[in-house]
């Protein structure tokens, strides 16, 4: 196949890594929307790809033929024994489930770390050699150190989260804004020890931007209990790694119905949920569409809220809402919120309080398209939506990020 385009080289590898893939989170991977969804199509009558039905989507496979052609090309690291590994975390009922979670997450964030298929590949090829170089050991030698260890553990033997740390290095230099992401699995590969206690968490990885780590959750269509302690151990657990006591939390789901259903539980039921618990102080909530996407882009710029303050507001609305949670106040004390980032804690605030001592005070809420159905939905009548086209706004808060950088190295070279 010789006019296979780059995006669709980048489709493939992205489908052979993850297994089962839902095919509408390709189109959340950053390409351009209608041609991935060609590409894909295009994949599928070549015979590259195979389409089934399962957990409610249609879900991608890449077939025989599909992995005979990356395996012609430069640099693949294929091996039997890795497709074999692959394979694996898609065997039963619950590993698909949690496979397809996994899946929308890292096609999310893709455009944000393009490398995350190839670093995922390169991590669970060296985990294969290791099992089969550590097979061949025990069988040869019948070596009783080893036949103690699990699979699960071959790649930790001897290793601490000093190995995490380091392939954390490797991937913020690799990447040219710094961005990296770490999936669990991964983790649970170089640190089999740390993560034996904890076999019930439901993170799928940790996300790092210039902005600060976030904790990664997928919720598709249902609120997180919190099982025991184990989000908390696994909190302490990456604080220490990073050195970091103030992750975020940011958390993907199919609509707003569990941020609504959130947002309307009783203060003291809410500690039951991942959502509206207080393991972390800032709770970011993304839908699973290609606004969400958009949406992440936010997070990686430094300083988004208070230039988009200062973009969509008057200095005098600003002044006025300086003591209060909201960004802005009309001169007829109307509060002003930028609703952008979607943090629930500070949205599950603002609500509070236009539900008790502002009750019936009209609240405006910028936002993106696909937000604004959420906020009518949660702060109903007076409440004005004001949509911001999401393109022309980015391009424009970015442009005057340069501006401002540009100015300050002049100042700083006068």
């Amino acid at each position: 196949m010789k006019n296979v385009s780059a995006i669709t080289e980048k489709i493939l590898r992205f489908v052979y890594a993850f297994q089962l893939v839902p095919k509408k989170s390709i189109r959340s991977l950053g390409f351009n929307y209608v041609y991935s969804g060609e590409m894909v199509n295009k994949c599928i009558e070549k015979g590259f790809l195979k389409e089934q039905r399962s957990q409610g989507e249609n879900l991608l496979r890449i077939t025989d033929k599909g992995i005979k052609y990356l395996e012609s090309l430069q640099g693949f690291p294929f091996s039997e024994q890795l497709t074999l590994g692959l394979e694996k975390h898609t065997q039963g009922t619950k590993d698909r489930l949690r496979q397809v979670k996994l899946v929308w997450s890292t096609a999310m964030l893709y455009h944000l770390v393009p490398e995350i298929a190839a670093q995922y590949l390169e991590m669970e090829e060296e985990y294969s050699q290791n099992i089969l170089k550590s097979t061949s050991l025990k069988f040869k030698n019948r070596t009783p150190s080893l036949e103690g260890h699990s699979k699960r553990t071959l790649l930790a033997y001897n290793g601490t989260s000093g190995r995490i740390k380091k392939r954390i290095q490797e991937r913020s230099e690799h990447d040219q804004n710094g961005n990296w992401y770490f999936l669990m699995r991964e983790m649970r590969m170089l640190d089999e020890d740390g993560f034996r206690k904890l076999s019930m968490i439901r993170a799928q990885g940790v996300l790092h931007l210039s902005t600060g780590n976030y904790a990664i959750y997928n919720s598709m269509s249902n609120r997180m209990t919190l099982s025991a302690n184990y989000e908390q151990k696994y909190l302490d657990y990456v604080s220490r790694l990073l050195h970091d006591n103030d992750l975020s939390l940011m958390v993907f789901a199919k609509s707003y119905k569990v941020a609504l259903d959130t947002i309307h539980t009783h203060r003291e039921k809410r500690s039951r949920f991942l959502l509206g618990s207080r393991l972390y102080k800032k709770q970011f909530y993304i839908p699973l569409v290609s606004g969400g996407a958009k949406q992440l882009d936010i997070y990686a710029m430094p300083h988004f809220r208070e230039a988009a303050r200062e973009a969509l507001l008057d200095n005098a609305d600003i002044a006025r809402a300086k003591n209060f949670i909201y960004d802005g106040e009309t001169e007829s004390r109307d509060a002003i919120f930028l609703g952008f980032e979607c943090e629930l804690k500070e949205i599950q605030s603002i609500y509070d309080i236009c539900s008790t001592i502002r009750y019936r005070c009209k609240i405006i809420v910028y936002c993106f398209s696909w937000q604004s159905k959420f906020y009518y939905d949660l702060f109903g009548c007076p409440c004005e939506i004001k949509v911001v086209e999401e393109g022309p706004f980015m391009e424009y808060l970015s442009a005057r990020r340069r501006e401002c950088k540009e100015s300050e190295e002049v100042e700083a070279a006068s």
